[in-house]
């Protein structure tokens, strides 16, 4: 018996009395595809006997066309369309698309196990971004502004010695005609255009010789001398300075004469120095804070002519033992004048 002829009595069977209708073709049909829906490959015809002989196909049914690969599966309870046909009687129901059910769980999973390297690497990032922002970090070397000089103000110490061109200076020197003067000085200058300063300040100058003119007897000769000077200076250079100075002062002399007794006196002069030199200091780009730096310290020469009005020596001898008083000559003028020069070391402040 044919698989159509089997069908149609099952759904004639559960579909009831609408289904001996007189379009039986179109019900065949639809029976068919509900059967198939849900039975699957149940429905399907069983396979003839070996032995049997295969029964003779109706010679007036047509052969039923194969179904359009496009058309969608039926859902259960939807009608099918009249024009579906069933297939050929032992012929194989093609495999019907399953449906839906949405993302799979290994879909998930797989998604799950995807999720991981993100995270990781999301939490790789602020990780890093700890790591970097906990590593020592250097601070920027400091960019020190260059500040002009426009005023200076300097502090020096130093020494030299003055040459004196009169033969009287030996009452008071065995061995030569100079004397070592140390010199303290305090200047200042500001600057007036370009490389150019003028300035001034206060220095003090000492001196100090012996001698044993006449045999047994002592002299002895110091110096006092306060200054006050002016100053020009040219700066070609940073750290270079070639200056001129003209210094007026008070020379406070004191002078011993000893012989069977001893004379102490002191007399006053005026002394004038004119001085050139040059003064050398470290630059401000060899220092720490370079442009902006406020101090340096450098080394001061001189040279130049000092000249001091003359001195007249007349000691004065006490005698107790002569009833009369005794006026003592003058020896003569002390001639003071001569050449000077010093060298000294200053702390500048700019």
């Amino acid at each position: 018996m044919y698989a159509l002829t089997l069908n149609s009595a099952l759904a004639l069977a559960l579909l009831g009395p609408a289904a001996s209708d007189a379009s039986a073709p179109a019900s065949d049909a639809t029976t068919k595809a509900r059967l198939d829906e849900i039975f699957g490959e149940d429905a399907k015809s069983p396979a003839p006997d070996e032995g049997a002989a295969p029964a003779p196909a109706p010679a007036s049914a047509p052969a039923p066309a194969p179904a359009p690969a496009s058309a969608p599966a039926s859902e259960p309870g939807a009608e099918v369309p009249a024009s579906a046909e069933a297939p050929a009687p032992g012929a194989e129901a093609a495999p019907e698309a399953l449906p839906s059910l949405g993302p799979s769980a290994f879909d998930e999973v797989s998604a799950e196990e995807a999720s991981p390297p993100e995270e990781e690497a999301s939490d790789a990032a602020p990780e890093a971004a700890v790591e970097t922002e906990a590593a020592p970090k250097l601070p920027p070397s400091p960019v020190w502004p260059d500040i002009p000089v426009r005023w200076r103000v300097e502090f020096m110490i130093g020494a030299g010695t003055s040459s004196f061109y009169g033969r009287d200076y030996t009452f008071f020197d065995d061995d030569d005609r100079r004397m070592v003067n140390p010199v303290v000085e305090l200047r200042a200058d500001a600057k007036l255009a370009g490389p150019f300063y003028l300035g001034g300040g206060f220095g003090y100058r000492f001196g100090e010789s012996s001698a044993s003119p006449f045999g047994d007897g002592q002299s002895s000769l110091k110096l006092h001398e306060p200054r006050g000077f002016m100053r020009f200076s040219y700066e070609p250079v940073q750290g270079v300075d070639v200056y001129g100075d003209l210094a007026l002062g008070l020379a406070v002399v004191d002078y011993v004469v000893e012989l069977d007794t001893r004379s102490e006196e002191r007399r006053y002069a005026f002394v004038g120095d004119a001085l050139v030199g040059t003064a050398l200091s470290l630059p401000k780009r060899w220092l720490p804070r370079r442009g902006s730096s406020r101090t340096t310290v450098g080394l001061d020469f001189g040279i130049g002519y000092s000249y001091r009005s003359p001195v007249e020596i007349q000691p004065s001898f006490e005698l107790d033992d002569e009833p009369i008083s005794t006026d003592f000559s003058s020896f003569g003028k002390l001639s003071l004048h001569g050449l000077t020069w010093r060298l000294g070391v200053f702390v500048r402040f700019m």
